[in-house]
């Protein structure tokens, strides 16, 4: 019994490695990309595409009705604290989304890796309200508020 218990905990203490392992690429990665830092007030575009959240980088378990959002990667580990991206900055923030139907705010909550630039990945409602029905993907504007 105790080889299996010493053997969970190895594979434990091994998964939470390549966890912080792959942080560290991403932080790395990320500082050769060009993405926009956006300020309050400033506006930024791209694309919008939709996800079904659930428990988000930012540590915050989000339901499916909820107006919430996944910012790029590249922009994500810019405000990222000690290495832990759930003490990131952006997390919690708003965001003013305006798209070919109309205007959302959003709260962000986790990270998006296919994300580039200005596209945001949105929850399905946040979508919905921006976009025509047909359109999975759609040109967005942005801004923090």
């Amino acid at each position: 019994m105790s080889y299996n218990l010493t053997l969970a905990i190895c594979a434990f203490a091994a998964f939470f490695c390549l966890i912080d392992a792959r942080h560290v690429h991403q932080q790395s990665s990320s500082d050769n990309n060009n993405s926009t830092v956006v300020s309050n007030g400033e506006t930024d575009s791209g694309a919008a595409t939709y996800y079904d959240p659930s428990m988000g980088a930012c540590g915050i378990l989000s339901m499916g009705d909820e107006l919430v959002c996944a910012i790029p990667d590249a922009l994500y580990d810019t405000k990222t604290i000690g290495g832990n991206p759930n003490n990131n900055a952006f997390c919690g923030q708003k965001i003013s989304v305006t798209g070919p139907k109309g205007t959302v705010v959003v709260t962000i909550v986790d990270r998006c890796g296919s994300c580039k630039g200005g596209d945001l990945d949105l929850s399905r409602p946040a979508f919905d309200a921006i976009r025509d029905p047909t359109n999975g993907r759609v040109p967005i504007t942005w801004s923090f508020i």
